[in-house]
């Protein structure tokens, strides 16, 4: 079941900042060598690539203490997000026929968040649809962060839009 919802991203020079009606709830920083820092509620994290060609991120506090563990299959559109709390997520991305990606709470089998990249304007805005409003805890706030830095990965890299479909469909 698709909500609508007042949850969205907003582009403010290289920061991007999650915002809920007036509320600020995220900001999400640039990518700086495989490095992307994000901020909730005063609390700074990072999302760490392990490098350019892997499949593989993490998110680590202010301590460098380990939260959460991503990992996807080496061909495989799909993937498992861990918590360290033992919470298991399904991370999932099609190329075509448009970009997109999706979160799948695996306790319930429900989807919870989508992301997807609208091309309509003539640009690439990338576009949130939350499917599950319960869940909206800091761990909700995380996945948000995620998808939106992973797909902010896919399209901000240096390769251009026709190569990057060429390589991950091939």
């Amino acid at each position: 079941m698709r909500l609508e919802s007042s949850i969205q991203w907003k582009k403010e020079a290289d920061t991007w900042h999650l915002t809920c009606g007036e509320d600020h709830l995220v900001s999400l920083g640039p990518n700086k060598q495989g490095v992307r820092s994000f901020y909730l509620e005063s609390r700074s994290f990072r999302f760490i690539q392990k490098s350019i060609w892997t499949t593989q991120w993490k998110i680590v506090n202010e301590r460098n203490e380990q939260l959460m563990e991503l990992k996807f299959g080496f061909w495989s559109g799909k993937g498992k997000a861990r918590f360290n709390d033992g919470s298991v997520f399904e991370c999932s991305y099609k190329t075509l026929p448009k970009f997109s990606f999706d979160i799948k709470d695996l306790r319930y089998g429900e989807k919870i968040i989508s992301y997807h990249i609208d091309t309509t304007s003539g640009q690439s805005i990338p576009k949130l649809i939350l499917h599950k409003r319960e869940m909206f805890t800091d761990k909700l706030l995380f996945l948000l962060s995620l998808g939106m830095a992973l797909l902010l990965q896919m399209f901000e890299s240096e390769m251009d839009f026709t190569t990057y479909i060429l390589l991950t469909t091939a």
